[in-house]
């Protein structure tokens, strides 16, 4: 009986062991890293009233947005948020008008930090703006990138 047991157990522990060593070259290799499935653009969705076409983020936080106001009204911007924080040396200066179809190339200081090619997944993008003679309204997405 002592003999089957080490028998068994010699038989299917060389087995875990293959499945183990092939799991780690599997982890090695990045098989498992959502930055390999992802495309090589930035992107933003979830937005309605400005479109984000690209945007660039430097490792050391920098970046520029490449918007557009998809509304039939005048807007004015009052700020723009990443992961809850405003941009900082927001240009150009908030507010600005973005008036129908207007597309405006804005650029900042944000929180995103890291080496370059590190990949970010579902980071929070806000632009608060205004309808010209109404309330404050804030349209937000996801943002999806790497740094460059």
């Amino acid at each position: 009986m002592g003999q089957s047991a080490v028998e068994y157990v010699v038989t299917y522990g060389w087995m875990v062991v293959a499945l183990v060593a092939i799991i780690a070259l599997l982890f090695y290799l990045n098989i498992f890293s959502p930055a390999r499935w992802m495309g090589t653009s930035n992107t933003v969705s979830g937005t309605t009233t400005f479109s984000v076409s690209d945007f660039t983020v430097t490792p050391g936080g920098a970046i520029t947005l490449y918007m557009k106001s998809e509304s039939p009204y005048r807007l004015n911007v009052t700020g723009v948020a990443i992961q809850g924080t405003n941009l900082t040396g927001l240009s150009p200066a908030a507010p600005f008008l973005a008036t129908p179809g207007q597309r405006v190339t804005v650029t900042g200081n944000s929180a995103l930090r890291g080496g370059s090619g590190d990949s970010f997944y579902g980071v929070k993008f806000e632009v608060f703006y205004s309808v010209e003679g109404g309330g404050q309204h804030v349209d937000s997405g996801t943002m999806n990138g790497r740094l460059g």
